[in-house]
């Protein structure tokens, strides 16, 4: 989770259990500015060797297949969040509508937890005294995002 050489942290590494055996899937969320998202967005065609090349850094052992002649690269996206860099779980929009985003790239971290919360959101249970802090509805009440300092993202920052 280092930043190194001026880029951003956040390259993982993790086993494709999807594809074929031996097969290693490799993220960054270099680009961490905010935007609109867009349908299909593009993949530079340079980001796959910069992702091996900062994946290398933390096992060095990759640092074998920079000379490779081609990485396999099949997708670009939004890791997406919040204003404040909390998630969104609870009721949204229409009565009886519910929410859970803004997961901010943890979604498989947090899937679990985000599912009993919504739950209980949608059975109408007791809930934990942190729901409130997922609530979507806090961006509608006036200064209560603006003087959190508890999960504050930073811009760039996952």
């Amino acid at each position: 989770m280092d930043r190194t050489g001026g880029l951003p942290a956040g390259v993982h590494v993790k086993p494709d259990t999807a594809g074929a055996h031996d097969t290693l899937k490799l993220g960054w969320a270099r680009d961490q500015a905010a935007s609109e998202p867009t349908v299909d967005p593009p993949c530079p065609p340079e980001f796959p060797r910069e992702v091996l090349d900062r994946a290398a850094t933390l096992v060095p052992g990759l640092g074998a297949y920079l000379d490779a002649p081609e990485i396999v690269a099949h997708d670009g996206g939004y890791y997406t969040r919040s204003r404040d860099g909390l998630p969104l779980i609870g009721p949204h929009g229409p009565t009886g509508a519910y929410i859970v985003g803004g997961l901010a790239g943890f979604g498989s971290m947090m899937a679990a937890a985000a599912g009993d919360l919504i739950a209980r959101w949608v059975l109408d249970e007791a809930k934990p005294e942190m729901a409130t802090a997922f609530d979507p509805r806090r961006f509608a009440e006036a200064g209560r995002v603006a003087s959190r300092t508890v999960g504050h993202a930073p811009a760039g920052e996952l």
